[in-house]
């Protein structure tokens, strides 16, 4: 390149991120602002209080004896040494998070092992649907979204009468807030096998999600918001004594409440003079009592009548003293759970809600470390550095996010927590990278975003980040509009 192109190609990238976004500004950036800005930033966590669990353990296992396990063990062991397959491999995982959480290092490698094998079964038989359902979901465990997405698709494209690759694409679906998608997977994994619970409550939870897309989240919208039973109904008419029908009612009716309520919660949270902690926001939570009542005599009639799901009824439980503004109780009921089957995760997760929010943040740490042992999984992670910078402990908080990173390098919300702890320990350039890699990895994160706006604000670099700030707000993020009006023209 001679000297002429060079002095050109300067002066255009001068132009682009110095002196052409000067235009839209109405005033100098306020270096001090910015920084307050990034110091009161958190990428929020996954942390989410939830009624459901998806995809499985529905059915309280029965615990094997020591002798049972170190048997169960030995055999899946010496399933590896001939010519093992990946489902091999798999079950020697599932083992081992049921037996031995703490070996950690084991599963990592185990899973690494299974991903090689079913890779090469898709090499050498590319109609393999089955081994395309477990690689899919074996790379969304491990963080990769889009090809776990792109394999649990090719599944459905090649075994379209299994119920249960429908169910994990709805979820999917789900995931990715693709309501539309969710549903039809949903609706077709109950049409396959009707007594299928995955299903069913995943339909009515996105009919109640597409009620949520149509409305204005208002607090007072939320108490309309309703569940799509058509497609129970019609089961239901067609095969009245296999469809649990009265359950799925009463679970419908507890969904929209519980939904209904978290809405209002969260406005609760947002609105002026509420201090955002558990106490001061419970009073102004709504909901309909006589209606919850009638729920948890239902569920106490189905544990007198000693039904199977013991841990899922006292979950439900739990979530209703939870809307009926009982957090110490509803925690009681949630532990009664988790003492029945410890694998009833979502239960460590609302145990840790309740504790986050009434300012517990060790409590809440300790509860996910707790998950942890028995199961770790990427918002695990994501959920404890969230929670050690809570408490502004920022070594603590990078510590764990370079676990998950360790472990989920493809999971972009470790990626994005892990830069605003780098830039409340000083290191602006890292913080700036690692928020790049994020957006890389999920370029729709509207927090994202919106802080790696701030980060090149803070470098007077107007031009990206004004683009950052504009694709922040078409996100829906508050914070970046308001930005925008202060600082350029719209």
């Amino acid at each position: 390149m001679n000297l002429t192109k060079f002095l050109l190609l300067a002066l255009l990238i001068c132009l682009q991120y110095y002196i052409l976004p000067a235009q839209n500004l109405t005033k100098s950036i306020n270096p001090s602002h910015i920084q307050a800005l990034i110091d009161s930033f958190r990428i929020k966590s996954q942390i989410e209080f939830s009624f459901y669990q998806q995809a499985g353990d529905f059915k309280d296992k029965k615990i094997l004896s020591p002798k049972a396990q170190q048997t169960q063990r030995k055999a899946l062991e010496a399933r590896l040494k001939n010519k093992p397959k990946a489902l091999d491999y798999l079950n020697l995982v599932d083992f081992l998070a049921d037996y031995a959480p703490q070996d950690s290092v084991r599963q990592s490698e185990l899973r690494q092992l299974a991903k090689q094998a079913l890779e090469q079964q898709i090499a050498q038989n590319p109609q393999d649907g089955e081994a395309y359902y477990r690689l899919g979901n074996l790379v969304y465990f491990l963080g990769d979204r889009t090809n776990g997405q792109t394999y649990l698709e090719k599944a459905c494209e090649l075994m379209p009468e299994r119920a249960e690759v429908w169910n994990r694409w709805g979820y999917l679906a789900m995931d990715y807030r693709n309501i539309e998608v969710a549903k039809r997977s949903f609706a077709k994994a109950v049409e396959l096998d009707i007594q299928n619970l995955d299903g069913q409550l995943g339909y009515v939870i996105t009919s109640i999600f597409e009620s949520m897309k149509m409305m204005d989240m208002g607090v007072n919208n939320a108490y309309n918001l309703r569940a799509d039973l058509s497609k129970v109904e019609l089961l239901n008419q067609k095969y009245p004594k296999v469809l649990a029908y009265e359950t799925m009612l009463h679970t419908t009716k507890l969904l929209e409440i519980f939904y209904q309520t978290m809405i209002g919660f969260g406005v609760a949270i947002d609105s002026a003079g509420v201090g955002g902690d558990l106490q001061s926001v419970l009073p102004y939570m709504r909901t309909d009592t006589k209606e919850l009542q009638r729920i948890e005599k239902f569920i106490q009639s189905a544990l007198n009548k000693r039904q199977n799901n013991h841990a899922i009824l006292y979950n439900a439980l739990g979530v209703i003293q939870f809307m009926s503004r009982q957090p110490q109780k509803a925690i009681e009921y949630f532990e009664k759970a988790l003492q029945i089957n410890p694998k009833q995760l979502n239960c460590y997760y609302n145990i840790a809600f309740l504790q986050a929010y009434d300012r517990k943040n060790a409590e809440a740490l300790a509860t996910i470390q707790r998950k942890m042992k028995i199961m770790p999984v990427m918002q695990d992670y994501e959920i404890a550095g969230y929670l050690y910078a809570r408490m502004e402990k920022w070594n603590e908080a990078l510590n764990e996010y370079n676990l998950g990173l360790q472990k989920f390098p493809e999971f972009a919300n470790l990626k994005l927590g892990k830069s605003a702890v780098l830039a409340r320990l000083g290191r602006y350039a890292e913080s700036q990278a690692e928020a790049l890699t994020g957006l890389n990895l999920n370029p729709n994160h509207a927090e994202g975003q919106y802080f790696y706006a701030l980060l090149l604000l803070s470098d007077n670099k107007i031009a990206p980040a004004y683009e950052a700030l504009q694709t922040a707000k078409q996100l829906g993020s508050s914070e970046a509009s308001r930005l925008l009006n202060e600082y350029f023209e719209n």
